[in-house]
């Protein structure tokens, strides 16, 4: 449940952000950290410093349920939403602010 919600989260901020073509998620790249190349559970077997497109994260997240695609989309989108250092103010997305209470799925294990 909560990679649904990671990956429903992603696609809100992108959509926010005005890119919406599969075009466009094939010209931003994300880089494999090394937390999420040896993230135990479900993977779409990232290594370390492996650079993808976020077109193909996603998809690593979604079809073989991958947990490291999941840390490297945590990691890359949750700067969106919350100012850094400053945790008392509001999202920096409004859609993400009506929806806030809707979106904190969170949990201690990726696979749920």
């Amino acid at each position: 449940m909560t990679k649904v919600a990671t990956s429903y989260t992603v696609c809100r901020i992108l959509d926010e952000l005005g890119l919406y073509s599969k075009e466009q998620l094939m010209n931003i790249y994300v880089r494999t950290s090394r937390t999420a190349a040896f993230k135990n559970g479900t993977s779409a077997y990232l290594q370390t410093d492996n650079r993808l497109t976020l077109y193909d994260c996603l998809h690593a997240l979604m079809i073989p349920s991958g947990n490291d695609a999941a840390i490297i989309l945590a990691t890359e989108f949750g700067r969106w939403l919350f100012l850094i250092g400053d945790k008392s103010k509001e999202s920096q997305l409004p859609i993400l602010n009506s929806r806030k209470g809707k979106i904190n799925n969170y949990s201690n294990t990726p696979d749920s």
